[in-house]
């Protein structure tokens, strides 16, 4: 859609970029690392990815809404595995509780960086494109975050979701690998058809 709007190519405006020109959060650069880390990550960013489509399949554009709503159903098995896994770690009880715990302590600050605002994004609530501001759908998720950390015994981390959502144009050191494999074989064909 984003291409449809201003004719680049898909290919460039996805994988042509330079490093600064991406736009993601911290949370997203990390790497996996330890297994209950890497489950916190998951579980933070499926239920982030929900709230942003449900956020977008509600725009009053009908083709973002439609793209958004598509992966809906998909999206929902990713947040229940994430979950499921959550839940069994925080019952676990003793180190794989700790690990957890330390996990959370580590990932949920990071969280709210999901819902940094876009660049024009007054304009796009003004014209209706989108529902509301990110600052509202960002409220939601961490009310109900906080429900879901409240069920596992781990209520008192949720005032860690109240940091503020920073700057996605700041990249962690993690970013540039990630970048290099991403970008790799694009860069490696240029003008290569797909």
């Amino acid at each position: 859609l984003a291409a449809d709007a201003d004719g680049r190519d898909p290919d460039i405006l996805a994988l042509g970029r330079a490093p600064e020109d991406y736009r993601s959060c911290a949370l997203v650069e990390r790497p996996n690392g330890d297994w209950a880390y890497t489950v916190a990550r998951h579980w933070l960013a499926d239920t982030a990815e929900t709230a942003r489509l449900e956020w977008l399949a509600a725009s009053g554009w009908p083709e973002l809404a439609g793209a958004a709503a598509a992966p809906l159903r998909e999206q929902a098995w990713h947040v229940r595995h994430a979950e499921e896994w959550v839940g069994r770690l925080a019952a676990a009880g003793g180190e794989a509780v700790a690990r957890l715990r330390a996990a959370l302590e580590r990932a949920l600050p990071e969280a709210p960086g999901l819902f940094a605002p876009s660049v024009g994004e007054d304009t796009l609530v003004a014209d209706g494109t989108l529902p509301c501001a990110s600052a509202a759908v960002l409220a939601a998720w961490r009310a109900r975050r906080r429900a879901d950390l409240d069920g596992w015994g781990l209520g008192e981390l949720g005032g860690l979701l109240d940091a503020e959502p920073g700057d996605r144009t700041a990249r962690t050191p993690e970013f540039a690998p990630l970048w290099e494999e991403l970008t790799g074989l694009h860069r490696a064909h240029p003008g290569a058809a797909w």
